[in-house]
């Protein structure tokens, strides 16, 4: 009972079969015996987030990549939840860290084109698209979101073959 790895993964195959209250209990469980466990944080703050609750997970995530700057995964969450309260710039601001870090997490790319939009950075965001393209050609919602984006800045002729490998 005073195993707080044992309770993170309690509480994450709970999660894996859509039990989330009493995942949460696990999870609460896990951070209650090590606060510091950057795992039970993470995927607390990412199932609080997931309903909703921001302002309780945020502090999560924080102490997540407090405890390992590097976590990808907890960066990416954590920019969606600025995101989703209005601190776009920040939300940015997470996933180039996110990006440093890792230049090929197609993810963070789409995520990253999607706040540069938000942002009228509308030039990057093309750059993001088109590096996510390098890695999944085919891929049907960067290459309508690219075309769309080009169609915006007046270059329908560019755009036109982004909507056909779309189609």
């Amino acid at each position: 009972p005073d195993n707080a790895t044992a309770h993170l993964n309690l509480g994450i195959g709970l999660d894996a079969i859509g039990n989330a209250d009493e995942a949460k209990e696990s999870f609460e469980r896990a951070l209650a015996l090590d606060p510091a466990d950057i795992y039970a944080n993470y995927t607390l703050g990412r199932q609080l987030f997931a309903r909703g609750l921001l302002a309780e997970a945020e502090p999560l995530l924080m102490r997540a990549i407090e405890g390992n700057p590097d976590f990808v995964d907890a960066r990416v969450v954590l920019s969606g939840l600025l995101e989703s309260r209005g601190r776009v710039d920040e939300a940015a601001s997470e996933l180039e860290k996110v990006l440093q870090i890792q230049p090929g997490y197609f993810g963070a790319l789409c995520n990253y084109a999607d706040v540069l939009v938000k942002l009228q950075r509308t030039t990057d965001a093309v750059s993001a698209l088109r590096r996510a393209l390098a890695m999944e050609p085919l891929n049907f919602n960067v290459n309508f979101k690219l075309g769309m984006l080009l169609v915006q800045q007046d270059k329908a002729r560019d755009a036109e073959g982004y909507f056909q490998q779309a189609l």
